[in-house]
């Protein structure tokens, strides 16, 4: 049995899940449930259509077919507002990563039938996944948002939780107005700033009640040098949130990818920088893969997804920043 041990931090008000048209998932403004949990069975899958945005999963940096995204992304005008100058609904392909619950290391089929979120002009966010995701009536589906201080990027996790048990599906989400590829700069650099989120499990092998899923949220910093295509840069910070048993302080996590010269993507790989002491902390041989796109008219802000894994520990996040 998952412990439940959530405690969420600049979360959205709990959000209900429905079918869409039949063929997807959903999760739609609502106001919170009455909480009554119970144990209940594993929940039956609900039906999916297979539309989506192929992105990137935890083994590979890129899936093929990244390059059509659908919806279409969102550029960024030369005098784009971006998110503060939405007046009617917004789709945005989801650049995401889908953890599978059982053993953390992502979902290639369901993170390739993708998804998308919409935006109003009042802020309320509604989330479609293009895949099966489990229901019933004791789930509560939970979405975060984080990035309300960026211009033109948002990212954060969603859940589907029995509140007993833990997270049955879970993964993390990026979406905003894209920096056209013909305005990403070709010489110079840029330092950007700004805040990473997303979901840590534990998972023993020796059967122990152990293991668990609890959100993280931490520090980003990242440098692209756009002359030579590539960037750089760490997550600090990165603390657990969850009770006070657990160790609250995970590893910095250094990261270093490659710019794509024919559109606006860049994708690369992570590994922790330092050891701190606990249970929660990641072995030195962890890593994992980063992958994100530059936004705002003249590449203003950066964001994407990433994960870290080793033997026993894995997270999946989203990040975003402007420049500084």
């Amino acid at each position: 049995m998952r412990m439940n041990c959530l405690l969420l931090a600049a979360t959205l008000p709990f959000f209900a899940l429905s079918g869409c048209g039949g063929d997807a998932t959903s999760i739609g403004f609502m106001p919170p449930p009455p909480v009554t949990p119970t144990p209940t069975p594993t929940p039956t899958p609900t039906s999916a259509t297979t539309l989506g945005t192929p992105v990137a999963n935890n083994s590979a940096p890129l899936v093929s077919g990244a390059l059509t995204p659908s919806p279409p992304l969102v550029e960024a005008a030369p005098a784009s507002k971006g998110f503060s100058g939405i007046t009617t609904e917004t789709s945005f392909p989801m650049l995401s990563t889908v953890a599978d619950p059982g053993s953390f290391a992502g979902i290639a089929s369901d993170t390739a039938a993708g998804g998308k979120i919409v935006f109003d002009k009042n802020g309320s966010v509604a989330i479609s996944l293009n895949f099966s995701v489990p229901s019933g009536p004791s789930l509560t589906n939970t979405v975060t948002t984080d990035g309300v201080d960026l211009d033109y990027t948002r990212f954060g996790y969603w859940w589907v939780d029995d509140g007993i048990d833990g997270p049955f599906a879970h993964g993390v989400w990026n979406v905003g107005f894209a920096t056209p590829e013909s305005a990403i700069p070709i010489v110079g650099q840029a330092t950007y700033a700004g805040h990473t989120t997303g979901l840590y499990d534990e998972s023993h092998p020796c059967g122990c009640n152990y293991a668990f899923t609890v959100p993280f949220s931490g520090d980003m910093s990242l440098t692209a040098n756009f002359g030579a295509r590539t960037l750089s840069g760490s997550f600090t910070n990165l603390t657990l949130i969850g009770p006070t048993v657990l160790q609250t302080t995970l590893n910095d996590v250094s990261f270093s990818a490659s710019i794509d010269t024919n559109r606006n993507w860049f994708s690369g790989s992570t590994s922790v920088t330092n050891q701190p002491p606990g249970q929660q902390a990641f072995t030195p041989d962890a890593s994992g893969s980063i992958t994100g796109m530059f936004y705002g008219p003249s590449a203003n802000e950066v964001g994407g997804i990433w994960t870290l894994s080793d033997s026993v520990r894995r997270l999946i996040g989203s990040f975003g920043g402007k420049q500084h």
